[in-house]
């Protein structure tokens, strides 16, 4: 799995980002003393890739490993998505350790704390680790160093039960609808965009009661949602939504800085008759069948035939193109919860933002934390609009299941 996110990244560069706001102004100081001890934890936050025509890539630590980069800015707004936008435009040199840095954003009484990380490292969930571990030691909490991890596929092959490799070459071909390749944006040749939009305390306990009891989950109405919502007003009739799935329960490790994901694809049509909540329970179904054990392992054995040792990157891109292609990526990161290390915790937490460098993508990305939903929304064009209707479809949905 890194090594596609590393030939992927080559063309069209992977990175994210978490953003965390506290009710107080950090100060460089303690914030780079934390950042070095969540690198000390965390050893891929220590490594660099090195990459060999014999070995293909692979991580190595080097003696002295650089510190997590730092930088900070004031802005009277607070408006710390502009600054995220402009993260997107930096991409990590692979070679040179270490592939996470981060971001102060003060305001006048407050401050919002920008994680950003190579997604060969790491993906949204572990990002959540880190930033757990970020604030226990912004609390004075010491951190204890964590074990190199295992690649998930490595953890697959021990621990869930093997399927013959021959069942690749009966899988299925996707329907007519799901096979258009993408086109790409040109990395750099425009400032990305990024909206945001924020729920109180009630709307988000209305929407996870209404959810529990249609029979589906709050993931699966999002992907209904924002595919409708992208339809109606992009004037799409079908709908491509990618959504990445944490493996780490299934197979049974901690959420350390690694790559655990496994994805589901999922083709909507916005024209057809049936209800959302239909619709809805079908995606939960898609996404069921993605999260089962057997999936997993046939996913990761996909991408193990086709992206060897010595891939070169325009085979990912095309592996990329016929797998995963998408209109619409929908991550969501739950309840994000964080450990109870002192006095300093977050106000809100954002994320994970992210940009395959696909021409029209919309990529959402799904927190609920201290009781409210937020959502992040990037792009290369706003997507304000997209946001303001998913909200109206959470007000009708919710008012339409109370009144049954």
């Amino acid at each position: 799995m890194e090594r596609m996110w590393l030939r992927f990244g080559q063309l069209h560069p992977q990175h994210f980002m978490l953003a965390a706001e506290f009710d107080r102004v950090l100060t460089r100081d303690e914030v780079r003393t934390a950042l070095a001890a969540v690198q000390q934890r965390h050893p891929l936050l220590q490594v660099a890739i090195h990459d060999s025509a014999a070995d293909g890539p692979v991580f190595r630590r080097p003696e002295q490993p650089s510190e997590i980069g730092l930088r900070s800015l004031r802005l009277e707004t607070g408006d710390w998505t502009s600054v995220a936008a402009d993260e997107y435009l930096v991409r990590f040199d692979p070679s040179s350790a270490p592939l996470m840095r981060a971001v102060l954003v003060d305001a006048e009484d407050s401050t919002v704390l920008i994680l950003v990380f190579d997604h060969v490292i790491c993906d949204g969930v572990s990002a959540v680790g880190v930033l757990d571990d970020l604030v226990a030691a912004l609390n004075g909490r010491a951190l204890d160093p964590l074990p190199a991890p295992s690649s998930q596929e490595e953890l697959i092959a021990q621990r869930l039960a093997p399927i013959d490799p021959s069942v690749l070459a009966s899988l299925p071909e996707p329907e007519e609808r799901m096979r258009a390749w993408p086109q790409y944006h040109r990395f750099g040749s425009s400032r990305p965009v990024i909206n945001t939009i924020t729920f109180d305390q009630d709307v988000t306990e209305e929407l996870v009661s209404a959810c529990r009891a249609q029979g589906t989950t709050v993931q699966s109405f999002f992907l209904t949602a924002f595919s409708r919502a992208r339809g109606k007003l992009r004037q799409e009739s079908f709908v491509r939504v990618l959504t990445p799935i944490d493996t780490r329960r299934l197979l049974a490790v901690e959420a350390s800085a690694s790559v655990c994901i496994a994805v589901a694809r999922t083709g909507h049509d916005v024209t057809s008759q049936d209800d959302l909540w239909t619709q809805a329970k079908e995606a939960n179904a898609q996404l069921h069948a993605a999260r089962s054990a057997p999936a997993v392992t046939i996913g990761s054995m996909a991408v193990g035939h086709f992206i060897a040792p010595d891939v070169k990157a325009t085979a990912v891109e095309q592996f990329m193109n016929s797998q995963l292609a998408y209109e619409m990526q929908v991550s969501n990161l739950r309840v994000v919860e964080l450990s109870d290390s002192g006095a300093l915790r977050p106000t809100a937490v954002w994320g994970p933002m992210l940009l395959l460098q696909i021409n029209g993508e919309t990529n959402v990305g799904v927190t609920t934390y201290a009781g409210r939903l937020r959502l992040t929304i990037s792009g290369y064009s706003p997507n304000d609009d997209i946001l303001q209707e998913v909200s109206r479809i959470i007000d009708s949905a919710c008012a339409s299941t109370q009144t049954r």
